[in-house]
């Protein structure tokens, strides 16, 4: 990664364009484990995934340090506005994991979906095949996939518990997210000098990756 700009801005989430998300996954979206980790996005750029789209990027003095893409697709109960949301993938550069930067991009992206009055969730879920995403979506509440059939990890939303999710969501991206902005405001400081989290550490081995992508990706 290039040097940060004179100008810190520190850490950014954001949307990010189709080309910035292809592009990074290009780059980055590689684990040892399962190998190549797909999206809803490879393949024909003709082809349109089903639903819409969540594509979120978080930077780190605007260079992306990792992306998300969530599919939002009808529940398929007749009301427009009930939905459903998968995760498709996270990727996070190859450099940068163990830093809670997956974290932090999937704890936000579920919580403003869940609070988004444009829909109504029933059900989020994940053909999570990587140990890392099963391990980060059961710290959020889903349950773990099952031992035969589809990797699927899921959670099931109700008038019942969405307030309760909603506020765990909201506090997991919160512990993950204030010390990267912590470390952010002292490597921003004359006088101070932060552990940097959106460079490589000098000589460091490579950590496993933090992702998550379809079943089918995973065998291909």
């Amino acid at each position: 990664m290039s040097p940060c700009p004179a100008e810190k801005k520190g850490l950014e989430i954001g949307e990010v364009s189709r080309e910035t998300f292809l592009d990074f996954v290009r780059r980055h979206a590689t684990s040892e484990e399962i190998g190549r980790i797909g999206t809803c996005l490879d393949g024909d750029r003709n082809d349109a995934p089903a639903g819409e789209l969540l594509l979120l990027g978080l930077m780190g003095c605007s260079k992306v340090c990792a992306v998300i893409c969530c599919q939002i697709v009808d529940a398929g109960t007749g009301n427009a506005s009930a939905k459903v949301c998968k995760l498709d993938s996270v990727v996070v550069h190859s450099e940068l994991r163990k830093r809670g930067l997956a974290t932090v991009l999937v704890s936000k992206a579920f919580a403003e979906l869940l609070d988004d009055g444009r829909y109504d969730f029933s059900r989020y879920y994940s053909h999570a095949v990587h140990p890392a995403t099963v391990k980060l979506l059961a710290e959020l509440g889903f349950t773990d996939p099952p031992l035969l059939g589809a990797p699927i990890c899921a959670l099931e939303i109700d008038d019942a518990n969405r307030e309760e999710i909603t506020v765990a969501w909201r506090c997991a991206y919160l512990s993950a997210v204030d010390p990267l902005k912590l470390n952010c405001a002292l490597c921003k400081s004359p006088r101070k000098q932060g552990r940097l989290w959106c460079t490589p550490r000098p000589g460091a081995k490579l950590p496993q990756a933090v992702s998550a992508n379809d079943a089918a990706a995973a065998s291909s």
